[in-house]
């Protein structure tokens, strides 16, 4: 597979899944937040975290100029977007479905601060995987047949 396949697809998916996982991880589980009580519905969850899959990928396409960081500051930027995208996922999932899903802003910091946990652990555990390349648990380019 080539750099750019990996670059300009596999990169951007895994981001996205990643990102879908860790927002609906966190819902199901519950953050222990008043805003979100009886938030528990896993399609309400799906929603949720679908907003911060779709705007995962806007940003990665908005993000493809972006150079080649270092891997702690790829690591920071990876973590603080993915926390962006959830916190901005429950405030667009709030007023694309209200009648679905009721959220504030405190509910979104109390969805994006575990959200942003998960991905940094995510991250850092990317830099032990023999297959990766940097925070990315995406296979390096090198490693595809």
């Amino acid at each position: 597979m080539s750099p750019i396949v990996h670059a300009y697809v596999i990169d951007p998916l895994e981001r996205a899944v990643s990102t879908f996982i860790q927002a609906f991880a966190v819902l199901i589980i519950g953050t222990g937040s008043v805003a979100l009580v009886g938030y528990q519905e896993w399609a309400k969850a799906a929603d949720v975290a679908a907003f911060a899959a779709v705007l995962s990928l806007i940003t990665s396409i908005l993000t493809f100029s972006v150079p080649q960081l270092p891997v702690l500051w790829d690591i920071v930027w990876r973590t603080v977007k993915t926390g962006l995208q959830a916190f901005f996922g429950v405030l667009a999932a709030d007023q694309m479905t209200h009648s679905v899903v009721h959220a504030d802003w405190k509910a979104a910091i109390a969805v994006a601060v575990p959200v942003m946990l998960a991905a940094l652990i995510k991250s850092l555990a990317a830099l032990a995987a023999p297959w990766s390349q940097g925070a990315s648990l995406a296979p390096a380019p090198a490693a595809l047949p």
